[in-house]
């Protein structure tokens, strides 16, 4: 093989990786783009935040709205079932309920009703009807999460525990 044959093979082949390597940094790239604005779309719930109104179904398939304004203060407590910080938070529901308890479940009643049939018929228990249009999408992929919203239906505190979520004193 002739020396400039060799010359242009290797030439090509450098090329070739270049090419290769700077293609790879721009996909690294658009895929760390991707990935951040994908994080940044499904976020826990924040303070001042309004908690909009969204459709669930109840214990006995009864489809109804619920979040936004009220008549009360309440406290929701968004879960999945079998997530085992979930059980802990429903766990603690179950032991000492507070007025306007709202466990809200982002499956299907199908597979929340193990979880809803442990609480107390004081408490009121959904599954969110159809959760990829809802509108709490964005905000309850990370559970559990434990809200008290006022009256007119803004989230008051975001709290760590049931038990740091009570009622005011």
């Amino acid at each position: 093989m002739n020396r400039s044959l060799r010359i242009a093979i290797f030439s090509a082949m450098a090329i070739v990786i270049v090419a290769l390597s700077i293609s790879n940094v721009v996909l690294r790239r658009r895929v760390d783009a991707a990935l951040h604005s994908a994080a940044s779309h499904q976020q826990r719930f924040r303070v001042g935040e309004m908690l909009p109104e969204f459709s669930v179904m109840d214990r006995y398939n009864h489809v109804t709205r619920i979040g936004g304004a009220s008549a009360d203060e309440r406290v929701f407590v968004f879960f999945l079932p079998g997530c085992n910080p979930c059980e802990e938070a429903l766990a603690a529901v179950a032991a000492k309920p507070y007025k306007n308890t709202v466990v809200v479940s982002v499956l299907s009643p199908q597979l929340s009703a193990a979880d809803e049939a442990n609480l107390p018929a004081a408490v009121s228990a959904y599954s969110v009807d159809d959760f990829a249009q809802s509108p709490i999408n964005s905000r309850a992929h990370t559970v559990p999460q434990i809200v008290r919203v006022s009256t007119r239906g803004s989230i008051v505190a975001v709290c760590a525990t049931y038990a740091s979520c009570g009622p005011k004193s």
